[in-house]
């Protein structure tokens, strides 16, 4: 498939219509997803639509990459040893009399005499939670607790995905979304779902319920749902251009 020009929408109309994220999503990463089609086999439309639905049509901020900093795994990588200090700063679901599973209510606090306040509350917080564990910790400790991309890559992996260390890939992922691409296809390449190599061919045949299952345990989740969902979205404006012309959006 030959790349069309960027396409132009009015800034009016953007929230109005669930193909401009789509739009957005090619525009910027169009070329790459081509060159990675021709390696892998994997349409486009299906690069987007993945793209679509992790991002949540948010683009990519320099410097500020999407971040998740897991506290339970914090505490397997380092908590266990300096229970006390951490005790004293992050709690999670199951643990200093916190409710729920361990990936649930996760809070953390700056100083002692500070409120516990939520992680996951939004990407500021993450990024303070996980500033305070690299001075508690050490930058290697923290980092093997944060996933980080569009994917949300656990910065455990870096090995598997060609860098030498977490904080190698933590600085590319922070210079350019195209690292996170690249991260992606070798996330996917390296996976067992069940074997080596099945998540692409999950991708290439759009077989969304198992790549929703291996890629990211969401099997009794709505991901499958919203990936075929993008999925057609995204093959409407890669092979339809006159239908956004059509109705007046371009």
């Amino acid at each position: 498939m030959a790349l069309p020009s960027p396409l132009q929408v009015e800034p009016s109309v953007r929230a109005k219509d669930a193909r401009i994220p789509a739009l957005a999503i090619f525009n910027r990463l169009g070329n790459l997803f081509l060159a990675l089609s021709t390696k892998t086999d994997i349409d486009v439309a299906s690069m987007v639509a993945v793209w679509l639905v992790d991002s949540g049509g948010r683009q990519f901020d320099p410097r500020r990459a999407s971040l998740r900093f897991e506290v339970h795994q914090f505490f397997d990588v380092w908590g266990k040893r300096s229970r006390q200090e951490f005790d004293a700063h992050y709690r999670f679901g199951g643990h200093n009399l916190q409710l729920g599973n361990p990936w649930e209510s996760h809070e953390f606090r700056a100083a002692e005499t500070d409120p516990f306040a939520a992680v996951h509350h939004n990407q500021n917080s993450e990024y303070a939670a996980l500033t305070l564990a690299r001075v508690l910790a050490g930058e290697e400790m923290a980092l093997r607790s944060a996933w980080i991309g569009t994917s949300h890559i656990s910065l455990n992996l870096f090995s598997s995905l060609g860098y030498p260390s977490t904080g190698e890939m933590y600085t590319a992922f922070q210079e350019s979304e195209r690292f996170h691409v690249l991260g992606f296809f070798d996330f996917c390449s390296t996976r067992p779902a069940p074997k080596v190599g099945d998540l692409l061919r999950y991708l290439r045949g759009h077989d969304w319920l198992n790549f929703a299952k291996f890629y990211g345990g969401h099997a009794k989740s709505d991901y499958m749902t919203r990936l075929r969902a993008s999925f057609d979205i995204a093959s409407t404006v890669l092979n339809a251009k006159s239908v956004l012309s059509e109705t007046g959006i371009l």
